[in-house]
């Protein structure tokens, strides 16, 4: 099976789209062609380690990948992400029609973290030049890609996570995405991602977003509830928790939002006043996925 995988080449001041061609045979065999130096080639070594520890597996099949054009010197570890995209997609892990819509890149360290890149401006430009649906990089670039007005860009932490954001239709996508946010937010607030009253309020956050109407606390704790087979007070008394080891950190959202709520700096939301600050940022950092 033949499939591509986009992404590009930063030579200085000039930057060339590079078209990523896999091909998957039987055999046993790996094949590199396109002028890639020894970063490109040691990339073998990183993405079969970053599939095994991503919960996937390196095909055993005869592969052969081109980058395209073939004439044009290729350097530096970026090309890690387009690769494994591409292998993956040839082994029909990934949907193929996915693939052709964005540019991708980003270095792999051998657990599947994605780790930064060089270039990721003049990359972004080089993408909303192309017409491609969005951009993936690793998140510490997305930031940077992210000033390119008219691209969508979409900073990834592993792996495991581009896999699952390719292989997904477009409403797993939103979710996927919707997600990502609550957890930006949550963080943001210094809540210990470690106690289960973090997932529970993710679980509400989201609950909120797609609701039709708005909802009370305590009927989104009942649903949180419902679904886990436990308790209200379960739910409540973690709640609880996660706020004042919120808290405890102090970090300035939190301390902002208390004092908006008429309460000290240092003191503790309620989980209604905490829900009530976490869904108002949440709404307006998710208006462009809803």
């Amino acid at each position: 099976m033949l499939v591509k995988a986009y992404c590009a080449a930063v030579n200085g001041l000039e930057v060339t789209t590079v078209t990523v061609e896999v091909s998957l045979n039987k055999g046993v065999m790996y094949h590199l062609t396109g002028l890639g130096d020894e970063a490109v080639r040691e990339s073998r070594d990183r993405i079969a380690a970053a599939l095994q520890y991503s919960g996937f597996k390196f095909p055993i099949a005869d592969i052969t990948i081109n980058l395209a054009p073939a004439n044009l010197r290729k350097e530096g570890s970026s090309f890690d992400l387009p690769l494994a995209i591409g292998i993956m997609g040839a082994n029909g892990n990934i949907p193929e029609e996915h693939l052709k819509e964005y540019m991708m890149v980003g270095e792999l360290s051998l657990d599947g973290t994605l780790q930064p890149i060089k270039g990721a401006l003049p990359i972004a430009i080089r993408a909303r030049a192309e017409h491609f649906k969005g951009l993936i990089v690793p998140e510490q670039n997305a930031r940077e890609a992210a000033v390119v007005n008219n691209l969508v860009v979409y900073g990834m932490k592993n792996l495991f996570d581009e896999v699952y954001r390719m292989g997904t239709n477009e409403d797993e996508h939103q979710l996927y995405y919707l997600r990502q946010c609550c957890d930006d937010v949550l963080d943001a607030y210094g809540a210990p991602e470690t106690l289960s009253g973090y997932r529970y309020a993710e679980r509400m956050l989201l609950y909120a977003l797609y609701a039709d109407k708005p909802q009370q606390i305590g009927s989104l704790q009942q649903y949180v509830a419902a679904e886990e087979g436990i308790e209200i007070g379960t739910v409540t008394s973690a709640l609880n928790r996660m706020s004042a080891a919120m808290a405890k950190r102090g970090e300035e959202p939190y301390r902002t939002l208390c004092l908006r709520s008429g309460r000290p700096a240092d003191g503790v939301l309620s989980n209604g006043q905490l829900f009530k600050g976490l869904l108002k940022d949440l709404r307006d950092k998710t208006e462009q996925y809803l």
